[in-house]
């Protein structure tokens, strides 16, 4: 008797599913939570690749960035350097080879000028 009273309890509180529908959901979820799994961890590893791609990207900018202030720095090392020269008393004659010294040793200097207030 209390196997046909669960029957019927179980018949009032689940409706009638067709054998059609208790297959189609189940494969359905089964799809979803698959899709979902894979959208999420390639969403993970899509973000931590751009995260590494914009860490060496900033890098690469710093590095650059301090050997531009060093070839930048270059011009205003010589042009102390001359003043410091006419200071302390080198005449104009014996700076063409001081020149041409400073020349040799400062490698991405291309040229060095020289000019007085007479042109």
């Amino acid at each position: 008797m209390s196997i046909l009273f669960l029957n019927r309890t179980i018949t009032k509180v689940i409706p009638k599913v067709s054998l059609r529908t208790v297959i189609i959901v189940p494969m359905v979820l089964q799809i979803l939570v698959a899709v979902g799994l894979v959208g999420y961890f390639s969403w993970k590893n899509g973000e931590k690749a751009v995260n590494d791609l914009a860490s060496q990207l900033m890098q690469e900018v710093g590095d650059r960035s301090q050997q531009l202030d060093s070839y930048l720095a270059t011009p205003h090392k010589i042009n102390q350097l001359n003043q410091n020269a006419l200071d302390l008393g080198q005449d104009l004659k014996s700076m063409e080879s001081y020149f041409w010294r400073q020349y040799q040793i400062f490698n991405g200097v291309s040229q060095i000028q020289f000019a007085t207030t007479e042109g």
